[in-house]
């Protein structure tokens, strides 16, 4: 079933203008017409022989501001009725919404989802596996073994439904708990935002958005209502293998309203050893079987509404002919000694 046609800012006045009361319209035209008659009058030679033009211009100045009035009184009443409208709806909602939930539990939905108006779209995560990383002298350091690092880019348009051209500030975050002093691990290498051709890039670890006690980067996007950019981040994290890597979206994540067809997320990882494997799904919701795995790739694909603080889960885990070999080998060794 197609959308239906949006409401043009045109169409909006004039819905307003056509609910205005008659009375109000009947007097706005009374005023109006006796403004065009001040007018009119003020074109009359004075039979006097007056001289001074001021009770000319005096009454073209009554005529014109009885033709404004009405005008001004039109558009304010309907503009009042706009904004009554809107509050009586919002209203409405509040009270259904506080009629099978709490208020405090409402509250925390409005201001987590509704009031902060963002959304991140095309949401694209390529984690790549790593057993060996360069330090910053271009020295190679080995992982240790039971250990693996993962390469995240995640990139996404970051997306403002209403608001004036502030900044808004977009939060990333490692899994600081894993942090490895051998490995320096994990880390942010980079973040890009991109808005409108022009390009801020920031450097590993930079002072200007990370804080090295949290392990968090926090990226100031000035972006006004309407207006979107693409944000890319890459980092190192560590897991144990097995183990799990899990990203968490703190906004809501969608697909581009004038693409439907388009993944909400994709997910692809890359670099994964032969005795590996992986497997990805989404939390929560009634969407949780709808990870979509495309056959004979480490691709995953999402395609509905993402709510934020919901995310996905990576498992890696040794195939099971593998984990069966090594654990006879490991029985054989211990029975020999």
């Amino acid at each position: 079933m197609p959308d239906p046609p949006k409401e043009t800012w045109l169409k909006s006045l004039w819905n307003d203008l056509s609910q205005t009361p008659r009375n109000l319209w009947t007097f706005s035209t009374i005023v109006a017409a006796l403004g065009l008659l001040f007018i009119a009058a003020s074109k009359i030679p004075s039979p006097f022989g007056w001289k001074s033009h001021g009770p000319a211009e005096f009454a073209r100045d009554v005529g014109i501001a009885l033709l404004v009035a009405p005008l001004v009184t039109i558009i304010y009443e309907g503009g009042t009725r706009r904004s009554a409208r809107l509050t009586e709806l919002r209203e409405y909602i509040n009270a259904a919404m506080v009629s099978f939930t709490t208020k405090e539990m409402w509250r925390e939905i409005h201001d987590q989802i509704v009031h902060r108006n963002l959304t991140r779209r095309n949401v694209e995560i390529t984690i790549t596996y790593r057993r060996e990383l360069a330090d910053d002298d271009g020295n190679t350091i080995a992982v240790p073994e039971g250990v693996a690092v993962l390469e995240v880019n995640y990139e996404y348009d970051l997306f403002r439904y209403v608001g004036t051209s502030e900044r808004v500030w977009v939060r990333h975050a490692l899994d600081f708990h894993m942090w490895d002093d051998g490995l320096r691990v994990p880390c942010f290498n980079s973040a890009t935002v991109i808005k409108e051709g022009a390009k801020t890039e920031y450097g590993k670890n930079s002072p200007q958005i990370y804080d090295q006690n949290l392990g968090i980067v926090e990226i100031p996007v000035a972006l006004s209502g309407g207006e979107s950019a693409h944000i890319i981040t890459n980092r190192f994290e560590k897991i144990f293998i097995p183990g799990m890597y899990i990203v968490i979206m703190p906004d809501i994540v969608t697909q581009a309203e004038e693409a439907t067809n388009t993944k909400t997320i994709t997910l692809r990882i890359k670099g994964l050893p032969d005795h590996l494997e992986a497997n990805a799904t989404v939390w929560f919701g009634p969407h949780h079987d709808e990870f979509k795995k495309e056959p004979d790739k480490l691709e995953w694909n999402y395609r509905w509404p993402m709510l934020a603080g919901q995310g996905i889960s990576v498992v890696f885990t040794k195939k099971t002919g593998v984990a069966i070999a090594e654990s006879s080998r490991a029985t054989e060794e211990r029975s020999a000694a």
